[in-house]
């Protein structure tokens, strides 16, 4: 990219930008970069298994667990799809924010 191209591959201007503001982008390398810099998330996932004959109208037990699992704030893919009137702001300190 152009940054890249002008002040080499250490990313120091991008590194220390206090804001920085992102549309969606046709590169793959741009996306993940922003991915990466939004972060993850957790989540909490619940599983039911089921124990017994399927045909028989109760089952013999059911057993729900749940499991805390970590998930990309926004995927790469995610990032590239995203409509022309969003971006994604993100403030040092800050959470970020998906605005219009």
């Amino acid at each position: 990219n152009q940054i890249e191209k002008a002040y080499g591959p250490n990313n120091s201007i991008l590194d220390n930008c206090h804001v920085r503001v992102s549309f969606a982008t046709n590169d793959e390398r741009t996306a993940k970069r922003v991915s990466d810099a939004l972060g993850t998330a957790t989540e909490m996932r619940a599983m039911k298994n089921y124990a017994g004959h399927r045909l028989s109208p109760w089952l013999g037990h059911l057993m729900v667990s749940r499991q805390e699992t970590a998930r990309q704030l926004m995927t790469p893919g995610e990032i590239m799809q995203l409509p022309p009137s969003d971006e994604i702001v993100m403030v040092a300190g800050t959470p970020p924010i998906r605005a219009k």
